[in-house]
């Protein structure tokens, strides 16, 4: 698998996954004291993180008709 480049994942945000996250207040604290009430969750845009596997798989779906259309091709010949 061809590795992507530095610019390309510099130009991509960076997102986490989408999970909720929560916290838990101290012992003997009340969560209200703590502050610790929110939920906070991020989604992530599979679409542009994983763009490069489209361009991939299109690759090796071209390199295959190719190859296959050679041994073919050779079928007759040899």
């Amino acid at each position: 698998m061809a590795k992507r480049s530095r610019q390309a994942r510099r130009s991509q945000p960076q997102n986490v996954v989408a999970t909720p996250v929560v916290e838990t207040a101290p012992a003997g604290m009340a969560v209200e004291d703590a502050g610790l009430t929110d939920v906070r969750r991020k989604t992530v845009d599979f679409t542009q993180v994983y763009a490069y596997v489209y361009k991939e798989m299109r690759n090796v779906i071209i390199v295959t008709a190719l190859m296959f259309a050679v041994m073919i091709g050779l079928s007759f010949v040899l």
